[in-house]
């Protein structure tokens, strides 16, 4: 899923994807942001199913009986790379901000680890 005309007179392909490591990747905030408006209902929902999907793989490999799953405190903890996969940071039930990576790498930025 790719995203439209962010409406400023920028072009897509002049918004930056850069984060550390050559990751092609940003937080949905910095989407909203750089968009200057909210993204489509088709988006909103691909970014749901990816989170909702990725959460619930995690909570069936630690199986029954671990601890609660994380949170999501906002849109800054929802990463999403140029090929549409998720990343999520989350904080963890005893308070600590965790990385939890849907794919290899790291982004920096928003605070995140």
């Amino acid at each position: 899923q790719t995203f439209s005309d962010p409406g400023d007179g920028a072009k897509p392909e002049d918004i930056s994807m850069d984060c550390t490591d050559g990751e092609d990747e940003l937080c949905l905030e910095e989407i909203l942001t750089l968009y200057s408006q909210p993204i489509n209902e088709e988006q909103a929902w691909a970014v749901c199913y990816q989170c909702c999907r990725w959460l619930t793989q995690k909570q069936r490999r630690k199986g029954t009986g671990g601890s609660p799953p994380g949170r999501i405190a906002g849109p800054g903890d929802v990463r999403i790379r140029k090929d549409g996969t998720v990343k999520l940071y989350q904080q963890s039930s005893t308070g600590n901000r965790d990385v939890y990576l849907r794919s290899p790498g790291k982004c920096a930025g928003n605070g995140a680890p």
